[in-house]
């Protein structure tokens, strides 16, 4: 039961930083909104590295 429990918290914690980045992927073609696209790819990348920032500190 207590294995359970720490699957599914970690599973948590990896999806939800996951589920992020797939909403930012949306907005991150080139050929319809060129700026936009920047912009998401900076915003996914500031996410994906306080994500591993995170884990680091632990």
């Amino acid at each position: 039961m207590l294995w359970s429990f720490i699957g599914a918290m970690a599973g948590m914690f990896l999806f939800f930083p996951s589920a992020l980045q797939l909403l930012l992927a949306t907005g991150a073609d080139p050929r319809e909104r060129p700026i936009a696209a920047k912009v998401m790819a900076g915003a996914g990348l500031l996410l994906s590295a306080a994500v591993v920032v995170q884990s680091v500190r632990r």
